[in-house]
């Protein structure tokens, strides 16, 4: 029998999920649910189904995620009870899901790479399996049924919800406007990912995230307010200092050379104005030295010039900066750094891969 699949706006879909009782698992009961659920999954063509996906609040979920039998047949279907899932990495990749529960929409998801998942097969026997790649994806997306989190909770920001039947047109906008930049970009800036952070406390997090991911200390910027309230432009051991120090000294240089022409020649001209002249442009040369610093670790972490004078403002409004030099990860550090709070992500690098979980 194919069981009625819950629709977006169900409350089922958004309850945590009881377990299942080991007493139960053999029932000729609960293994007739076990086979409604493989027809419903059969017919509907999704790579996974959860229990609270057909109005079952109970903690086991279908996932076609084995090897298959032969090398033009499917994935076989696994049957998981009361499962545990442990990322085995903190590598993290981007990619479109559906939803047997709304197959109309697709949602632009962050998942860890590799994980491992603990359950109870269907005969009630302890089973271990390590995932990787769409496999590993598929059971976290069915895990997080349980759990009642669904994709769009996941999605960096509601830009990354689309119909499924625009999929092309979104690749497109989202790729568009990038095509034509790139071709003027040198390779360092394509691979810069920017996240801009409200609290400080989230972009430290965002550093942990990366470094953890196995991103180096020398692809890692951080510029932003210290607790203290001190701007602090690329700190040691998060990000290269020498664009900070050489836009400073060049702010400090200019500054002092134009107040020595424009002081000499005024001293000369109007008597008495020299020296308020030169007193100006100290502070302007001050200014120059603090602005020169920060957009110079700015830049000297892969950022375009022009774009380095917008983030300074973000720094000056008291946000916090993370750049990642991402080096053909570019979707895996936007994936890191949304996960951690990042109110806004540049994208200047590749499009992220689609992937439909569910259908």
């Amino acid at each position: 029998m194919v069981l009625k699949i819950a629709q977006l706006g169900q409350p089922v879909l958004r309850q945590v999920a009881a377990e299942v009782p080991l007493e139960e698992i053999p029932t000729p009961a609960f293994q007739q649910f076990i086979d409604e659920m493989i027809d419903t999954l059969t017919q509907a063509k999704g790579a996974g189904l959860a229990g609270p996906q057909v109005f079952a609040s109970r903690r086991i979920f279908l996932a076609g995620v084995l090897p298959p039998p032969a090398e033009d047949e499917p994935r076989g279907v696994e049957v998981f009870i009361n499962p545990k899932i442990t990322p085995l990495s903190a590598e993290r990749s981007l990619s479109w899901e559906g939803c047997l529960s709304f197959v109309e929409l697709l949602v632009l998801v962050p998942r860890y790479k590799r994980v491992r998942i603990d359950y109870l097969d269907r005969h009630g026997q302890p089973a271990a399996l390590e995932l990787e790649g769409f496999p590993a994806r598929v059971v976290q997306h069915e895990h997080d049924h349980l759990e009642g989190i669904l994709t769009l909770d996941r999605a960096p920001s509601t830009r990354y919800i689309i119909k499924a039947s625009e999929i092309d047109a979104a690749m497109e906008e989202l790729e568009g406007p990038l095509s034509q930049r790139r071709a003027t970009m040198s390779a360092t800036e394509r691979s810069t990912v920017v996240g801009v952070f409200a609290e400080h406390a989230q972009a430290e997090r965002a550093v942990h995230d990366l470094l953890a991911a196995g991103f180096t200390k020398e692809q890692i910027g951080f510029v932003g307010p210290h607790p203290s309230g001190h701007e602090d432009a690329a700190r040691p051991g998060e990000a290269s200092g020498l664009g900070a120090l050489v836009g400073g000294y060049a702010g400090t240089a200019a500054g002092g050379v134009l107040g020595g022409i424009l002081g000499s020649i005024l001293s000369v001209a109007i008597p008495g104005l020299g020296l308020a002249v030169v007193t100006g442009v100290v502070g302007m040369m001050l200014a120059g030295a603090y602005v020169g610093g920060i957009t110079g670790a700015l830049i000297g972490m892969g950022i375009p010039e022009h774009e380095a004078h917008l983030y300074h403002r973000e720094v000056q409004a008291g946000r916090a900066l993370v750049t990642v030099k991402a080096d053909g990860r570019y979707s895996e550090a936007l994936a890191i750094l949304a996960d951690a709070g990042a109110r806004d992500v540049t994208r200047q690098a590749e499009q992220p891969s689609l992937v439909s979980s569910e259908r």
